[in-house]
């Protein structure tokens, strides 16, 4: 099963991982700098590629001088320089440059988000499938062989044995442990699970698999709104998870006296 289902010996993990390319924007903004370096680059990949480049120097020139006469001919104010703003951002989006080459990168960075996703749906669903079968088989492994015996005055002529589940706290003390030696993984390009770090072994179908790392209770995880253990109160004799040695996770502690005076009152 894990043979087939996990495999560290696929070729694609010697491979270099391609970037992705980020999204244009919805109204980019215009600076005669950007456009010099633009044409600049173009001039040069229209070299390079002996005029098969999608535009021509020649395209960015007579946008950006479009772009001068409506910002010349408008006034500085606010309603005026939005729909400014919107003229623009149409040249823009009728423009060759953006029709050839940021119209076909946005389609590609959309294919390759939503394949991403999907790979992360996939991965995690195989990774639930591992792990609800590494906790069918320890139900299996923990359970015993009880039986009993039937006869006259104890002779035990007939014996009945069966199959019975052990205690929960059994399972779930050994769940524990294969959680504390869970190995993590990830999807390679095939759609299959594999160990992600190739010194680690390849985990069996007993053994528990996971995709991303724990995150830090020590510290403050503002996206799980998690404001870690600063400023908390420990026990200091304590052994448990509210003694000092666990709670202030190795940064030490301050230790605080406090007197508290008991007044009787008057009758």
């Amino acid at each position: 099963f894990s043979q087939s289902f996990i495999d560290i010996r696929e070729k694609e993990r010697k491979r270099g991982a391609r970037g992705l390319v980020s999204i244009p924007l919805k109204y980019p903004k215009i600076d005669e700098k950007l456009l010099a370096e633009e044409m600049n680059e173009s001039h040069e990949n229209t070299s390079n590629t002996n005029g098969n480049s999608p535009f021509k120097p020649e395209d960015l020139l007579e946008l950006q001088e479009i772009i001068n006469k409506e910002i010349f001919s408008s006034k500085v104010q606010e309603k005026e320089m939005q729909e400014l703003q919107a003229k623009i951002n149409q040249k823009l989006l009728n423009s060759k440059v953006f029709n050839f080459e940021h119209q076909g990168l946005y389609k590609n960075t959309k294919k390759m988000n939503r394949l991403k996703s999907s790979g992360s749906a996939k991965a995690r669903t195989m990774m639930n499938l591992h792990n609800n079968e590494a906790g069918r088989r320890a139900v299996i492994k923990k359970s015993r062989i009880t039986c009993k015996c039937h006869g006259v005055s104890g002779s035990c002529s007939l014996i009945t044995c069966w199959q019975q589940l052990t205690s929960m706290r059994e399972i779930g003390d050994y769940l524990h442990e294969k959680y504390d030696e869970a190995t993590q993984v990830k999807i390679n390009k095939r759609g299959r699970l594999q160990v992600k770090d190739p010194r680690y072994k390849v985990p069996s179908a007993l053994d528990l698999v996971y995709l991303d790392e724990s995150p830090d209770w020590c510290r403050t995880n503002r996206q799980l709104q998690w404001p870690g253990t600063h400023n908390r109160v420990c026990n200091k004799t304590s052994l448990g998870l509210d003694g000092c040695a666990i709670l202030c996770c190795g940064r030490g502690y301050n230790t605080k006296k406090i007197v508290v005076k008991e007044r009787l009152c008057i009758v």
